[in-house]
């Protein structure tokens, strides 16, 4: 044996974003892994490209322009609240 791996197996996994039929808060601190290719005799097709991590921030975060994820005392993700006032967050602050 030369330590080559004769009919070896490959796996390729992403992490994706959860579906918009998910809640917001959910799809924002939440991600699915997805096997790329055959699985169960049913293709499954990966994201390309697949967005910067600063894109899907951008397109999961909960909370409309001008509100700021609001953190409980665990620092978990819960609601959505106004800015204060001076302050804002636009979809490109994220």
């Amino acid at each position: 044996n030369n330590g080559t791996r004769t009919n070896a197996h490959t796996l390729t996994q992403q992490v994706q974003p959860l579906g918009k039929d998910q809640a917001t808060m959910d799809r924002w601190i939440s991600a699915e892994i997805v096997t790329v290719g055959s699985e169960g005799g049913q293709e499954t097709l990966g994201g390309w490209p697949l967005p910067t991590w600063v894109q899907k921030e951008i397109d999961v975060y909960p909370c409309v322009p001008g509100e700021a994820v609001v953190l409980d005392n665990g620092g978990n993700a819960t609601t959505c609240k106004k800015c204060p006032p001076g302050r804002y967050r636009t979809p490109r602050s994220v």
